[in-house]
């Protein structure tokens, strides 16, 4: 019902500015006032129907708790004019926790929950721990709090493709790319900028939502005492 009430709200306010738009230029003749209509109309309309599919995004993962699976991942500089691949599984658990079991080109794993990062790469005893700038969760893109909207929507390959960018100036990720499966709404793949030319893209395969996963998962091995 609140999502409901949203919607007409946003409705109205895009109608109440294209009667101003109308009203300011009702000098103009009928036939450039009427093909103005049409246009903003077709515009309203358009972003009307973008905002519904991020709602049934939004709507699909409301109830996930947890999310697992196989990624690939593509780091592209244009700058430097190449591409790192990344290879691994994947496991999120509501409310922060995410951890990465990278299989190539090297084995590490990484760790984040709540505002802390723990790094291991393969061979290495030492841990590396970061603290983060704020408390990191891929669940908090579908929160109704953050203000989202979608700028883009098309076909690509039988993937529907949204471009999401956030209002909020501070956000961490203010330009996320989705592709998602048109049937159910799941996300296949995404991709951001992590500075300027440079874009990180993971693909998804084999995702398992709702699976049991133990809080084990997301604390790295102690190290064995040496005798």
């Amino acid at each position: 019902m609140v999502s409901l009430v949203k919607f007409f709200s946003s409705l109205i306010q895009r109608l109440d500015y294209l009667t101003c738009v109308i009203s300011l230029l009702s000098l103009l003749s009928m036939k450039k006032v009427s093909m103005l209509i049409f246009l903003v109309t077709f515009v309203v309309l358009a972003q009307t129907q973008f905002d519904t599919i991020w709602q049934k995004v939004q709507k699909r993962y409301e109830k996930v708790n947890t999310v697992q699976g196989n990624f690939t991942q593509r780091i592209c500089s244009e700058s430097l004019g190449i591409c790192q691949q990344f290879d691994g599984k994947f496991y999120l658990k509501r409310p922060d926790k995410l951890r990465l079991d990278v299989t190539y080109p090297d084995t590490q794993i990484i760790i984040v929950s709540g505002k802390k990062a723990w790094f291991k790469f393969k061979g290495e005893s030492k841990v590396n721990e970061q603290e983060l700038p704020a408390r990191l969760s891929p669940f908090d893109i579908f929160s109704e709090k953050i203000q989202s909207t979608v700028s883009e929507s098309r076909m690509e390959d039988k993937l529907l493709y949204i471009r999401l960018v956030s209002q909020d100036t501070l956000a961490l990720i203010p330009d996320l790319e989705l592709w998602l499966n048109p049937k159910d709404y799941t996300i296949q793949q995404f991709s951001y900028s992590q500075g300027p030319g440079t874009v990180s893209t993971f693909e998804l395969s084999k995702v398992k939502l709702n699976q049991k996963i133990s809080d084990i998962i997301f604390e790295l091995p102690k190290p064995k005492k040496e005798d």
